[in-house]
């Protein structure tokens, strides 16, 4: 979801289609923009929905199918750097940059009728954003760590958060309040400068826990119907593998319930549909220590249900291998060229903490630095080098690291060495650097972020 202001409304960007690319069943944007028409009335204005399908399925969707074409074709050439012969994109990262703050911020800022002719733009990120004469427009964590999205930021160049604006960037979880939650609230926003005006009265047995103001504490004051949704995940129009596709586009905004058909669908369901299955499906487990084949797999499909049961060729490093029938449980390690007998040769260790599984470097070919200062440091190719702290996932405990940034032309390289050995990096995944030490409210600079090559 995204909002505008100065042209007095919010809209909710949609990335597919309602009847969209999951084989015409239900997408989950109609819900959310059913509840998004809901919130347009409370705050009086009109919620309008910006298609970016084109530029989602362009930007965004086919570089990240043809990554995983990658994982599940024949032979991997050896492309990464740590020979994993796997890689494991990440669309949230090219949405970020791609989508939300190029797409929909070129549309929030450009003039009435083509645009939303705004000032401001407004999104739910947990971020902060800064801007000093020191490093410009920049970017730190946010208050609540738990939540902090820095992470999924860090590959967006700083320049296009100009006129950006996160009111949750200082918000925590766990503040303690008085007795009022209402006057807590608009406390933290009115210091924020963000509102001016009382919160509405939740009333009864709705109001929310006095010991604790969450961002669903804020929408259920505001009898929003986000109050109860679900947490959002990483690509949106794929439905949770526990729960039934519906096969109607109507949504009925107060409906909980709704036609149900079609069976379960996952992360592996919905990527049948794009993928290329082998014509050859048959594949071993190699134990990367004895080169011995320990078990076989078989590529598992049930077209009519859109769904791949099993195929071991979309395991990332590190992720359970699920051999089942042995005492052992094995964790991939990588792949290996298929040879004359075996096309699909997937590489396994027998213990979750072995030494293949882990790296003490990584390297980025197109880094982006968020930092100004920074980045008027490497102007004529110097090398700028740096302790830092950094991760590879979402979330992960920071890592301690140096980090070496050098420029050639327009391609920016770092290169990541870790003071500790990090578990199962993967090409495609992103490493994220911050700054040592944080502010008084522990908060650290983003000094910025790449995809691992």
């Amino acid at each position: 979801d995204g909002g505008y202001g100065g042209g007095g409304g919010q809209f909710c960007l949609s990335n597919s289609r309602s009847l969209d690319m999951l084989t015409n069943k239900f997408s989950p944007i109609l819900a959310d923009l059913a509840m998004s028409n809901g919130r347009g009335v409370i705050w009086g204005g009109n919620v309008s929905r910006l298609d970016g399908s084109r530029e989602y399925w362009h930007d965004v969707w086919e570089p990240y199918v043809e990554n995983m074409n990658f994982n599940v074709g024949p032979s991997p050439p050896t492309r990464t750097s740590g020979g994993t012969g796997i890689v494991t994109p990440n669309p949230d990262m090219a949405c970020n940059r791609y989508i939300k703050f190029d797409y929909m911020r070129r549309y929030a800022f450009s003039p009435r009728p083509s645009g939303a002719g705004a000032h401001v733009l407004v999104t739910g990120h947990y971020a902060s954003l800064e801007s000093s004469a020191a490093k410009g427009l920049h970017m730190k964590e946010g208050a609540d760590k738990k939540k902090d999205q820095s992470y999924f930021l860090s590959t967006t160049p700083a320049e296009q958060f100009q006129g950006v604006v996160f009111p949750l960037e200082g918000f925590e979880k766990g503040n303690d309040v008085n007795n009022n939650v209402e006057d807590s609230i608009i406390t933290h926003f009115e210091a924020c400068g963000y509102i001016s005006t009382k919160l509405p009265s939740s009333g009864g047995s709705e109001s929310p826990n006095a010991n604790a103001v969450t961002t669903r504490d804020i929408a259920r004051a505001f009898k929003l119907p986000q109050a109860n949704a679900k947490d959002s995940q990483g690509i949106c129009m794929v439905n949770d593998g526990n729960i039934s596709v519906r096969e109607t586009a109507e949504v009925d905004a107060g409906s909980k319930t709704g036609p149900v058909g079609g069976g379960k669908v996952g992360f592996n369901g919905f990527m049948s549909t794009f993928i290329d299955i082998p014509d050859q499906r048959e594949g071993v487990y190699v134990d990367v220590d004895t080169n011995e084949v320990v078990a076989t797999f078989t590529i598992q499909d049930d077209y009519e249900g859109c769904q791949i049961m099993k195929n071991p060729l979309l395991y990332t490093v590190g992720q359970n291998a699920r051999i089942g029938g042995g005492r052992v449980k094995y964790f991939v390690v990588g792949r290996r060229r298929g040879d004359s007998t075996h096309q699909h040769i997937v590489l396994v260790a027998g213990d979750t903490r072995h030494p293949s599984l882990y790296r003490d470097e990584v390297e980025s070919d197109d880094f982006n630095v968020m930092d100004g200062g920074i980045k008027a440091a490497l102007v004529g190719g110097v090398e700028y080098c740096v302790d830092a702290v950094a991760r590879v996932r979402h979330l992960q405990p920071l890592i301690p690291c140096t980090v070496t940034i050098t420029t050639s032309g327009v391609r920016t390289h770092a290169s990541v060495k870790f003071k500790q050995p990090v578990r199962a990096p993967c090409e495609g995944q992103v490493v994220c650097v911050y700054e040592e030490e944080g502010d008084e409210g522990g908060r650290r600079v983003v000094i910025g972020g790449g995809r691992i090559t």
